[in-house]
């Protein structure tokens, strides 16, 4: 093989190392993401089930208004994909309607 054939072959495959890192590092963030949802997600479950127990449902109520215009927030800003949402957890967080509960 002659020296230039070589020197092509280590570019692609430096290039190639590249790609799967890349890659490697998307799929780690993507399951990081998924962890942290599940995560807040248990949280307002449990903030949830301590309004129902207290019956207060205006507070159930604003909650949800909350949960769901952060929602739309993050649609429409295009924030929901796995290509641009870095950490999406500090606008769930905002979520949170004041109390101990909510802590994260």
């Amino acid at each position: 093989m002659n020296p230039l054939s070589r020197r092509v072959e280590r570019k692609i495959a430096a290039y190639q190392n590249e790609l799967i890192a890349t890659h490697f590092a998307e799929v780690e963030n993507m399951y990081a993401q998924v962890r942290g949802w599940a995560h807040d997600y248990r949280n307002h479950m449990q903030v949830l089930s301590a309004y129902a127990e207290k019956g207060d449902l205006a507070a159930i109520r604003s909650m949800q208004s909350q949960t769901a215009d952060a929602l739309k927030r993050l649609f429409r800003k295009g924030s929901i994909s796995f290509g641009n949402a870095r950490d999406i957890r500090p606008s769930l967080k905002r979520l949170s309607v004041g109390g101990s509960l909510n802590q994260s």
